[in-house]
């Protein structure tokens, strides 16, 4: 177990790549199960009900395993997947863990979880450069091409989440 954290801990710090972790199944449902609790916890933090807080969660998972699925596949590195799920969703998992540890202090000292603008723009650049990374490395591009991919799977995210849900940026 510490010698998973600390595999997704040296994919988040750049030290390795998704192929550090193993192909697994479970592990990747896992991995599903702890994002999708810790990022409905930071979207309760936001102010969201439950149902919405569902919906928003099923389309993330959603969206980004065919996005990926979809990218592996275009450029045939398909036994890829699982290692590259794993990775994206465990440090997604990590994301969530330090924006959700923001937003509590922010709560206690200014009585509001809403981070300021430079702290969300942080949190989102961080998001992009390092899930972009992880997508680079797994279809054998630069960073330049995996930080834009992950851009596209963001923004069709946010708008999928927009008509889903109306209000769902805010």
């Amino acid at each position: 177990m510490f010698s998973l954290i600390q595999a997704v801990i040296d994919i988040a710090l750049w030290r390795a790549g998704p192929q550090r972790l193993p192909a697994s199944r479970f592990l990747v449902i896992c991995l599903i199960v702890l994002y999708s609790t810790v990022s409905g916890f930071q979207i309760m933090l936001l102010g969201r009900q439950f149902p919405d807080i569902l919906i928003l969660i099923a389309l993330d998972v959603g969206v980004m395993s065919a996005w990926i699925w979809s990218l592996l596949r275009f450029f045939n590195k398909q036994q890829r997947l699982l290692q590259t799920l794993a990775a994206i969703f465990a440090v997604q998992s990590l994301l969530a863990l330090v924006d959700i540890a923001a937003r509590v202090l922010m709560l206690l000292a200014a009585g509001t979880a809403k981070l300021p603008v430079g702290g969300e723009l942080l949190s989102l650049l961080a998001f992009l450069v390092l899930i972009g990374r992880i997508l680079a490395l797994a279809i054998d591009r630069s960073v330049v091409i995996g930080v834009p991919l992950m851009m596209a799977i963001a923004y069709s995210t946010l708008a999928l989440a927009q008509y889903a849900v109306p209000d769902a940026a805010g």
